[in-house]
C-alpha cells in the first residue's frame, strides 16, 4: 500500500524485501556518508535551491488521501508548522556562516574601503519624483504592432 501511494522510502523497503524473498539472503542497507545528515533534525543537508517549498510539502500524498476536510486541514497546518520550524532552524544555522562570509568579502586584502562605502551610498540613493508623459491614441497607433497602421501593420501586409 505505501508503494502504491508513493510514500517516501517505501520503494527502497519494497526492493529490500523483494531481494530477501528472491535470494533468501538479507541485504545490508547502505548508510549515508558521515557529515551528510544534520545532527539535530536528522534530515539531509541540502543547498538552499534544492530545499522543499511549503507548497511541495502540502502536496503530500498522505494529506490528500484524508477524506475528512477538517482532519485534512489540521494535518496540513501541522505540516506547514513543521516546515516553518525547520526553516527557522536552517536560517539560524546558516546565518553565522553567511555573516562570516560577508565579513571576509569586505575585508579582502587590497580592497579599498572608501570605494566600497561610496558604491553602497550610490546604490542606496532614492528618487523623490519621476515624470511620466501620457501616450496619446495617435502616438500609440504609430508604434510597431499598434492598431494605427504604423510600420508593424505595413510590414505584415507586404509579406
Amino acid at each position: 500500500d505505501p508503494v502504491i501511494h508513493c510514500t517516501e522510502g517505501a520503494a527502497v523497503v519494497f526492493v529490500f524485501h523483494l531481494y530477501q524473498i528472491l535470494t533468501k539472503r538479507t541485504a545490508r542497507p547502505c548508510l549515508p556518508a558521515p557529515g551528510t545528515l544534520s545532527a539535530e533534525l536528522g534530515g539531509p543537508v541540502v543547498p538552499p535551491f534544492m530545499r522543499d517549498t511549503a507548497s511541495k510539502r502540502l502536496k503530500d500524498n498522505d494529506i490528500s488521501r484524508i477524506q475528512d476536510d477538517v482532519e485534512r486541514t489540521i494535518r496540513a497546518i501541522d505540516v506547514l508548522g513543521g516546515y516553518h520550524e525547520e526553516r527557522r532552524y536552517q536560517k539560524s544555522v546558516e546565518a553565522p556562516m553567511l555573516i562570516q562570509q560577508e565579513r571576509r568579502m569586505r575585508t579582502l586584502p587590497g580592497a579599498d574601503h572608501e570605494t566600497l562605502s561610496k558604491e553602497e551610498v550610490q546604490d542606496s540613493q532614492q528618487m523623490s519624483e519621476v515624470r511620466v508623459k501620457a501616450l496619446t491614441a495617435g502616438a500609440a497607433g504609430s508604434l510597431p504592432g499598434g492598431k494605427g497602421g504604423g510600420k508593424g501593420a505595413e510590414g505584415q501586409k507586404q509579406k
